[in-house]
């Protein structure tokens, strides 16, 4: 099979399947969502639990 013939039939199982499409799309944001959520809370913690540790100086 060549590549474009991939590509169709690809395409086409696409468009005979619109709500398993739209649900798998769906899933993939929501899971892209969900990890950059997570990587920004666990930095902003890290952030915070930093400034409060500076906070002592250097001096423990």
């Amino acid at each position: 099979m060549s590549f474009g013939n991939l590509l169709r039939f690809a395409w086409q199982a696409l468009l005979a399947h619109p709500l398993r499409t739209s649900l798998s799309a769906l899933g993939v944001a929501v899971g892209v969502l969900a990890v950059t959520a997570l990587t920004s809370l666990g930095e902003g913690t890290r952030r915070f639990i930093l400034g409060q540790f500076t906070q002592f100086g250097t001096n423990l």
